[in-house]
This record gives C-alpha cells, structure tokens and sequence, in this order.
C-alpha cells in the first residue's frame, strides 16, 4: 500500500518528486530489501577474497587499528567498562580483551532504488539502504562472523541540503543515511559514519552497494538456489524444497508479513538460509569454472558502487579455492521493535551490542 510515512525523514525539498514517483509505478511492497541477492553475490566474491594474508598485507603494511570511541559507550551494566588507547585494550566484568588487529571488515549495502546515483542532481532521491551486513574476517585464522543490522535501526545520521552541504545530525533509521549523499560514493560513505556510530567508532574498512535491477540476472546466472522453505507465506510453504528461479528467489528473501512488529525477523532466517546456500553452490561452481568469478563480477557491476576492483575479486577468489571455506555464523545486531510516531523503530540494546562487538573484534 502506498504510504507517504516512508519520506517523512527526507529532505522536503525531495519529498513531493519522490512520492510522484512511487505513484507512477504503483508497485506492492517493492521498496523493502528487494536487493539481497545482489547483496548476497558480492559477500561471496569478497569473502572468497579475504582468504588470504598476504593480499590485505599488500595493501597496507599497517596492521588495523582500534578506533572505539570510550565517550560513545554509555552501558548500564556497572562496573563500566576500562577502555584505553581508543580500544586497544577494554576490561570489562572482570575480563581483558585485547584487539584483534586482523581483522578486516566489508560493510554490504542493498539499495532500494532500480538504478544508482540522483534524480535530476537532488540530493535525497539516491534510495535508502534496505539491507546492511557488516563481514568481519580475520586474516590471520580465516574466520569470518556477519553482524545485520535491521533497517529500522536507530541511530545518529548526518544530514545534507540540496547541494550536499552539511546541516546536523539527526537521530533516525539507518537506512535513511544513505540518502543524503550522491546516490553512489558519498552516500556509501555516509551509511559507514552511521554504521561506525552503531558499532561505536569501530572503523569500516570496505564497502560496496548494490541496486535493485541486478536481483533475478545474479540468481539465475548461478542457475538458482536450493532452499527447504522455513515457513509458510506467500506461495511457498513450509517444509517444502524448491529451487528458487527468476522472481521466486526475491520473493522469497523479500516477502513479510504486515500484521506483526518483528515481522523482519523471520525475513532475516530466510535470508542468512539463502545467503548459505548460494555460497556453497557458487563455490561449488567456481571450483569447475573459474571464469564465473569474473563473469558474475561483471553482471553485478552495472548495479553496483564499490572501493574493490574485479583484479582484487578474481585474484584474491583464486585464492580461496585452495583453501576449505564455510561462512561464518551470522548474529544481529540486538535490539527490539517498537512503533514510533510514524513508523517502526529498532532501538539497539546498548550493553548486548557492546558485547557483541567484544566478540567480533576482540580476543580474550
């Protein structure tokens, strides 16, 4: 159904033109994470690519830094935590962790929007970031963890007029950042600060961002995916196998029930089930034909803006192939839904994330 809440976040400037729009096409429930299996196509090609030491090595001799902001970690559980040179080292309940310098982290942005970049230059029409995956891998073991963060997260964005000056920042859902940049670089560039914020200070080394008309030629390129429905909605039913083809695949990663508050939830097993199953089959798939790295590479880069090359993704893939690999496990960021004044609100459990970023990124 339409809705004119959806902008009310947006610049007004940008608001009327983006309503019009939506109108014109008159499409059902098409603006909510339509772009995860684009999304799903680059976090196999970059997890392949971080299979490898010697590659991050070669990009920079430094080792990664702790940038945790101690000012931006209020927690409600006492003793506060002991942070000290920005992070390198936290006490906290009793225990010391040190930071794992090996990591390397991807931010992964899927875009509601058919093509990238502005409508006629105004700032504010560059889409919102439906779907936000944070890869953390670590070099030196060659594990990898996924943090999700839903996209009606609350957290601090900064925002931008019409010529892409700079206003405030303003408390709202993440997905929002993305709009207030250029619909391509800078507006992946502001996601990161808001995601950065969430995670307090701790810096993205890469991202990519994708848009919604790359969805069926990715699934299919790869020939489908096999999945064991997790429930019943839509047309699919619970228990039942099927190989998902053409628009089958976005229905099934993007379709959600209307009567519940958590309903993304359950949307989000049915993507961390889709994601495990294109990666084994696509590995499967490169390890007879390696050309499909660089083919799928370039069918997705038409819909898509990265700081990666196709030379680092084809290089780094090799790599991978002599080495057994399984993703990692996938954890949310916590947090409950609530409705706000005009729409849903995901407020994150500050000390639980806390937590969890002493998980990803540290070692005891």
């Amino acid at each position: 159904m339409f809705s004119r809440i959806k902008y009310i976040n947006y610049p007004s400037f940008a608001r009327k033109k983006m309503i019009e729009k939506e109108k014109k096409k008159n499409k059902k429930n098409r603006s909510v994470i339509k772009t995860i299996l684009t999304v799903i196509l680059l976090i196999f090609i970059l997890l392949a690519a971080a299979l490898t030491v010697s590659w991050f090595k070669g990009r920079s001799a430094a080792k990664s830094e702790a940038t945790l902001d101690s000012d931006a970690v209020v927690l409600e559980d006492e003793p506060a935590p002991v942070i000290t040179n920005s992070g390198e080292v936290i006490t906290y309940k009793g225990t010391t962790y040190s930071y794992n310098s090996n990591i390397v982290t991807f931010a992964f942005i899927g875009i509601d929007k058919a093509t990238m970049g502005l409508d006629n230059g105004i700032v504010g029409t560059g889409g919102q970031s439906d779907t936000i995956a944070i890869l953390a891998y670590d070099v030196s073991t060659g594990g990898s963890k996924i943090i999700v963060v839903p996209r009606e997260t609350m957290v601090d964005v900064s925002t931008f007029d019409i010529n892409g000056c700079y206003l405030d920042i303003k408390k709202m859902q993440i997905c929002l950042a993305y709009a207030y940049g250029d619909g391509a670089k800078t507006s992946c560039e502001n996601a990161l600060s808001s995601i950065s914020r969430l995670l307090f200070g701790m810096k993205i080394n890469h991202y990519i961002a994708l848009d919604l008309e790359g969805l069926v030629a990715v699934n299919d390129a790869v020939g489908g995916v096999d999945v064991t429905c997790l429930e019943t909605i839509g047309q699919f039913k619970e228990g039942e196998r099927i190989t998902l083809l053409g628009q089958m695949a976005d229905q099934y990663v993007r379709d959600r029930r209307k009567d519940i508050v958590d309903a993304d939830t359950f949307r989000r097993a049915r993507q961390k089930q889709y994601i495990e199953s294109f990666v084994s089959k696509t590995m499967g798939l490169i390890k007879k034909d390696f050309t499909l790295v660089p083919s799928l590479w370039t069918k997705a880069s038409d819909y898509m803006v990265t700081d990666l090359t196709v030379n680092d993704a084809t290089y780094l893939a090799s790599v991978a192939l002599s080495r057994s690999f399984t993703l990692g496990e996938f954890k949310t960021v916590p947090g409950t839904y609530a409705m706000g004044k005009d729409f849903v609100e995901y407020t994150p459990d500050t000390d639980a994330l806390f937590e969890l970023i002493l998980d990803t990124f540290y070692n005891k």
